[in-house]
């Protein structure tokens, strides 16, 4: 198992920097299409599902949250 970790390493870290580099150059249509869900979407399956004030919140949070994506790729 451990001969192929390497190539396991090296090919999530590939994808990772691709993935990263799709995120950067699209931002722009990340950040609108997060502003839609937030504002267009969400609203409307919180009261179909009926779900409450901290569903919201987590939902609102996790939208919003480019934290976690922005540090991966810098701490690599």
């Amino acid at each position: 198992m451990s001969s192929t970790s390497p190539s396991v390493s090296q090919a999530i870290r590939a994808h990772n920097a691709a993935l990263t580099n799709l995120f950067f150059h699209h931002r722009e249509t990340v950040l609108h299409i997060q502003s839609t869900l937030r504002t267009q979407i969400l609203p409307n399956v919180l009261d179909e599902l009926a779900l409450g004030n901290s569903a919201h919140d987590w939902a609102q949070e996790w939208l919003q949250d480019e934290r976690k994506f922005l540090l991966s790729s810098v701490l690599k």
